[in-house]
């Protein structure tokens, strides 16, 4: 209480007030007078919770005079006990690391002046910048004027001079850094306290305004997508299947796009639209997405290569299978890194990293001699082996006499890389005008004097030796070492030529390289 008057302190001298009580004092020679009208006047400040129990029943005391007599009005002070009628936090990301806007939206039947601050308590895991900017989504009305961060708590300031109206709805939004790993939604409360900390008003685990779960503020879950391939070999037909789990229900019109797909060119496009597939799964995921009026269909985009997932129809589920055939780029290239993007209802979320993910076959591992199909990144999506072949090869001579002695100088250049610890060999055949004994001869010279020491007659033989078979008109020399890809290597061997002149090969000279760990796989090249 902070003032008492009765007929406007015309009677009264002094008061004063307990918790329960105010007593005045009459002035001096004061009588009531019969059937005369007095009015007493009280000024007080309303508390900030309601009375417990049944509503207080005010009385006026005499002193002596009289015993204490009920009022007519017995509910003279009704106090409403400030509530918050909504609350919500949601997010717009639940992926981790990824920058999130946290949305607060809060209502009350109270004014809430700059005495006070909002409070969001249990921030658990968040990253913050140094400073809390906070953009007020009611800008017409007072509202945020800044903000903190004191782990695990974000406080924020009434804008000064200004309240927060009652029975108005409020919204704003700020940003944070998600944690790293997956984690529970931590239980978030809105509170609203007064400076001084002597009062607060509180709602504890308050959720999203949304049904989605994902859309629980600080749950961080794992996008769970996998894209994986079938062709290794350039110029192949590649069916790329993505199998995929957003943790968050796409609305009809939100987009989901896959990047990247360095190489790839798609298949049997109208226009730019590619024709969608699941037939191993039986799922029909496809016909979710269309393509204009292509249903079953995405859009295939350049600039990069990128496959855009158009939601047609509404879904009860975030769970979508689905392939698309490509063809592999004409050369070998390692698996580019793709990303997805997702723009559901008000959030873009851009370039998720996709981690490829080895499925659980025995693959030989960073091994680059075992047989396409069963190395380690096969199943990754566009990582393409180069097919063997020689990117260059000669074979010359020094002289066209018969029965002379003659250098044969040859040169090789691959596209891959053999090794001798996997028994790999070349092999110049069709050499029909040589005419000497079958067995190991010496290599002669190499142009830098060293190629030589890179090749071997047979897998136990001493180094700068090849070996001749008469008989098949063929020279056969292993890897001593290392053949290195697209590295040139030339040597020269002395042979003798036929006593028959005049007569040019039936077949052009052919040479092989074989790696005896990939069977069937040659390089050849007339």
């Amino acid at each position: 209480v902070t003032a008492v008057s009765l007929n406007s302190n015309s009677l009264l001298s002094s008061c004063s007030s307990t918790s329960s009580s105010v007593d005045c004092n009459f002035k001096p020679n004061f009588s009531f007078t019969h059937a005369t009208e007095y009015q007493f006047t009280l000024s007080a400040t309303n508390g900030y919770n309601a009375f417990p129990g049944a509503d207080p029943e005010f009385k006026i005391s005499l002193g002596t005079f009289a015993s204490p007599s009920p009022m007519i009005q017995t509910n003279p002070i009704a106090i409403n006990a400030p509530v918050l009628t909504q609350v919500y936090i949601g997010q717009s990301i639940p992926y981790p690391s990824q920058l999130n806007t946290i949305t607060v939206t809060f209502q009350s039947n109270a004014r809430w002046n700059d005495q006070f601050q909002v409070q969001i308590k249990g921030i658990n895991g968040a990253g913050f910048s140094s400073t809390v900017s906070a953009a007020a989504a009611n800008l017409t009305l007072p509202s945020i004027s800044s903000a903190w961060y004191s782990n695990p708590d974000v406080f924020f300031n009434i804008t000064p001079g200004n309240s927060l109206r009652p029975n108005v709805v409020y919204a704003w939004s700020f940003q944070i850094t998600n944690p790293g790993n997956e984690q529970a939604a931590p239980a978030i409360s809105f509170n609203i306290i007064s400076n001084d900390r002597s009062f607060i008003l509180n709602k504890d685990d308050v959720s999203s305004s949304s049904a989605s779960v994902a859309e629980k503020c600080l749950l961080i879950v794992k996008s769970d997508i996998r894209v994986v391939q079938n062709q290794v070999q350039p110029y192949a037909n590649n069916k790329i299947t993505v199998q995929m789990r957003l943790q968050a229900i796409p609305d009809p019109a939100a987009q989901i796009t896959i990047s990247n797909f360095i190489g790839a060119i798609a298949v049997n496009l109208i226009q730019t639209a590619i024709k969608l597939s699941d037939e191993s799964d039986g799922c029909n995921s496809q016909n979710v997405f269309s393509a204009g009026t292509l249903q079953g269909y995405g859009t295939w985009g350049t600039n990069p290569n990128a496959l855009t997932l158009n939601v047609a129809t509404r879904v009860t589920y975030d769970v979508f299978n689905l392939s698309f055939v490509v063809q592999n780029p004409p050369a070998g290239q390692p698996g580019p890194a793709l990303s997805l993007s997702l723009n559901l209802k008000d959030a873009q979320i851009p370039n998720i990293p996709i981690v490829f993910v080895q499925p659980f076959i025995n693959y030989c591992v960073n091994d680059q001699t075992c047989i396409p199909g069963t190395r380690q990144d096969d199943q990754k999506p566009l990582n393409i082996y180069d097919l063997p072949r020689f990117t260059y090869i000669a074979v010359g001579q020094t002289t066209h006499l018969p029965s002379r002695w003659n250098t044969l100088t040859i040169t090789l250049q691959m596209n891959v890389v053999l090794f001798s610890s996997q028994n790999a060999y070349f092999e110049i055949s069709d050499l029909v005008l040589m005419d000497m004994p079958t067995k190991v001869y010496p290599i002669f010279y190499g142009t830098r004097n060293v190629d030589m020491m890179f090749f071997k007659a047979c897998v136990t033989c001493r180094q700068s030796t090849v070996y001749w078979d008469n008989m098949k008109k063929k020279l056969t020399f292993y890897v001593n070492t290392i053949f290195q890809k697209s590295s040139t290597y030339v040597l020269s061997i002395d042979v003798t030529n036929s006593n028959v002149s005049d007569v040019y090969p039936k077949m052009p000279v052919e040479a092989i390289a074989v790696n005896t760990a990939d069977t069937g796989s040659k390089a050849d090249s007339s």
